[in-house]
């Protein structure tokens, strides 16, 4: 359920942000809520905080504003992406991927593609 609400929010935050982007009337409401909604996002699924991606490649290369206009707007996403990113790695200290892991997941993947092969009857 909560992968459908992330994705909910980020899409209306990705929505009022074009809106924001493109008008001249209610620029800031549309930017409020989309940080609102950008806000929320984050706080449904840590994952949304890729959403500040998504809304540069829009503005900058469908929209086609300027780089230091599309950074301006952009830097206060960043900054709760950034504060977002902090506090999931905080929260979640001994999630990540050690050289040992990757070791054993290569060497379970090299044996079953000896398995397929051998029980295939074909070498490569």
């Amino acid at each position: 359920m909560k992968d459908v609400l992330s994705g909910m929010l980020v899409m209306v935050a990705l929505w009022q942000y074009t809106r924001a982007a493109e008008s001249v009337r209610h620029r800031s409401a549309h930017y409020i809520a989309a940080t609102l909604a950008f806000a929320l996002a984050m706080l449904a699924k840590p994952s949304a905080m890729m959403a500040p991606v998504l809304a540069f490649a829009i503005d900058y290369w469908l929209i086609r504003r300027p780089l230091r206009e599309v950074l301006r707007y952009l830097a206060p996403w960043c900054v709760l992406a950034i504060a977002c990113a902090i506090n999931a790695r905080i929260a979640q200290p001994g999630t990540g991927v050690t050289r040992r892991d990757l070791g054993q997941a290569l060497h379970r993947r090299d044996r079953w593609r000896s398995t397929c092969i051998s029980s295939s009857g074909h070498s490569t």
